[in-house]
């Protein structure tokens, strides 16, 4: 589920619940010999401790990647330390706040000096939000210091990760067996930590805020894919395109499988913006008339049938619903289309070939009828 506040520059997925304190480590540790290594052979079990070995080591490997100038102390959050019971109190309470404090002036004589009661706040609602891990940069909190918030422990083997609009629409993939947990970890790492160097959207308007979060999304997954290419886990590269892919649909801030193909060359642009705000609107209103469930239900369409609204929008597609539209949002409805089913497992998508074969009536009626047959 993607809940990011302005505070977290990014985070793949992110989820309502407990979380986090940290360790600290200097940019310059060298990634340990026991770094994740090829991904298609059927996945190990790995502790916690092991998976976030292997996180750091991603988070190392980008950060060697930068000149020596430009490197970064990182401080590593682990989330799975913090106290939930903190995180259900005011943030303003006392107790929160001498925990914090007393945690990063651990970490760093002096360092939340600066901070007023709106950064404890802040600090407080990106740590109640983070599951899968983030980044906190440098303008979040004053400091020149990289903060890494470390996934927690139940995220460990991406059984089960939320890919929700809203806490109350959940959605599930499985991870293929063959797609090891710390290869993904390693690859995860190094994504996090490439948005302390990016540019700060806070001050934007709605649109051009997102065309830099997303464009920030673009470079830090294309760090991430190089990761997985330097380790050979190139099937996770694969997974998480599709994955992105099917975001699209859901989360207009992490789609980001377009502007990574090999034909694209350049930034997100405020025409990518609007099309696919356009794609994200369209989608839901076309969903709305061939289904002729409320529009305003579309979102748990999507999100609770993911195959069914894949397989209707594949079959408004090809009668022609979205022929009025330019072709940057038709290309994003494609790779929607395209995603599937290398993101869902079992695959329930249907067979277009027989989805034309039967009689007249709506999209949804065919897919329906096609489902029971």
């Amino acid at each position: 589920m993607k809940i990011c506040n302005h505070f977290v520059a990014a985070c793949l997925s992110v989820a309502l619940s407990s979380t986090a304190v940290a360790t600290s480590t200097m940019a310059s540790d060298k990634i340990p010999e026991s770094s994740p290594q090829n991904s298609t052979q059927t996945q190990e079990k790995y502790t916690h401790e092991e998976l976030m070995q292997s996180f750091r080591a991603g988070v190392r490997w980008r950060m060697e990647q930068k000149p020596k100038a430009e490197q970064k102390n990182v401080i590593f959050i682990a989330l799975d330390a913090y106290d939930p019971t903190l995180l259900s109190i005011d943030p303003g309470n006392p107790i929160f706040r001498n925990f914090t404090h007393d945690f990063f002036e651990s970490q760093k004589s002096g360092f939340t000096d600066e901070w007023d009661y709106d950064a404890y706040v802040n600090y407080h609602k990106s740590l109640a939000e983070a599951k899968f891990g983030g980044a906190f940069p440098e303008h979040s909190f004053g400091v020149d210091d990289c903060i890494i918030a470390e996934p927690r422990s139940e995220a460990d083997e991406f059984d089960e990760v939320v890919l929700a609009a809203d806490i109350t629409n959940k959605i599930f993939y499985i991870l293929p067996e063959n797609l090891d947990d710390a290869d993904m970890q390693f690859g995860i790492g190094a994504h996090e930590v490439d948005h302390c160097f990016q540019p700060n959207s806070v001050q934007s308007d709605l649109r051009t805020k997102t065309k830099i979060f997303l464009n920030n999304e673009r470079l830090s997954d294309g760090v991430m894919h190089k990761a997985w290419e330097f380790i050979g886990a190139l099937d996770q590269s694969h997974f998480w395109k599709k994955l992105r892919s099917y975001q699209s649909a859901r989360d207009i801030g992490h789609s980001t499988s377009l502007f990574l193909k090999e034909h694209f060359n350049g930034e997100v642009e405020l025409e990518h913006i609007n099309a696919l705000y356009q794609f994200y609107r369209i989608l839901r209103k076309r969903l709305a008339s061939d289904s002729g469930i409320d529009s305003r239900l579309t979102h748990r369409l999507i999100a609770e049938r993911p195959a069914l609204s894949r397989d209707i929008t594949h079959c408004m597609l090809k009668n022609g619903a979205f022929e009025d539209y330019n072709d940057i949002m038709i290309a994003f409805i494609t790779d929607y289309i395209d995603a599937f089913p290398q993101v869902l497992r079992p695959d329930t998508t249907i067979n277009m070939a027989k989805l034309e074969a039967v009689p007249a009536g709506s999209c949804t009626e065919k897919v329906l009828a096609l489902e029971s047959s």
